[in-house]
């Protein structure tokens, strides 16, 4: 299968649009669709989602072929991983209140217990982790930012929280053994 450039995939595309229609136009609008009428997106986070997902229909239009269920899935993908993201803020929100200090406090508490062990751990697990669950970015937020493919920071996070594991385990053993 021979490699097709950016304006091949442009011009498929617009040959199945309105007439007058840009290629990023039709992208957005149906991802914009997706998100209102399958996920119930309001109007302003389902505009975010179709930019979203019409910037990484082009970038990944330069390398790789992609088509309407390319988009629509893309655009599922993203509209569960938001999702994802407002159920875990409204957990936190549930759990701590919605009161930023004392969420402040918890991170604080909880970045002191954890910080030696985190720093134990290679440079891009260490950021994955801070990125995650500090900075409270969601995956697509993550891929986008490292340039990953989709899902692919998940898939790190997996192999960093099992190192992270590994040295928690470590730790408690030395606790226990210089107690002893």
């Amino acid at each position: 299968m021979e490699t097709q450039t950016l304006h091949a995939h442009a011009e498929r595309f617009r040959a199945g649009a309105a007439e007058g229609d840009s290629l990023w136009m039709r992208i957005c609008r149906i991802a914009h669709g997706i998100a209102r009428a399958e996920f119930r997106f309001d109007a302003a986070e389902a505009e975010d989602i179709a930019q979203e997902m019409a910037l990484r229909a082009f970038r990944h239009a330069a390398e790789n072929e992609i088509n309407l269920s390319w988009i629509c899935a893309g655009t599922r993908f993203l509209c569960i991983d938001r999702m994802r993201s407002f159920d875990a803020q409204n957990r936190a929100i549930a759990r701590y209140g919605s009161d930023l200090e004392s969420r402040r406090v918890h991170a604080q508490e909880l970045s002191n217990a954890l910080a030696p062990v985190i720093a134990l751990l290679p440079h891009p697990c260490r950021d994955l982790i801070r990125r995650y669950y500090w900075a409270g970015m969601t995956w697509s937020e993550i891929d986008a930012a490292l340039e990953s493919g989709h899902r692919c920071s998940q898939y790190q996070m997996k192999k960093c929280l099992d190192a992270l594991r590994a040295k928690m385990d470590r730790a408690a053993q030395f606790q226990v053994i210089a107690r002893s």
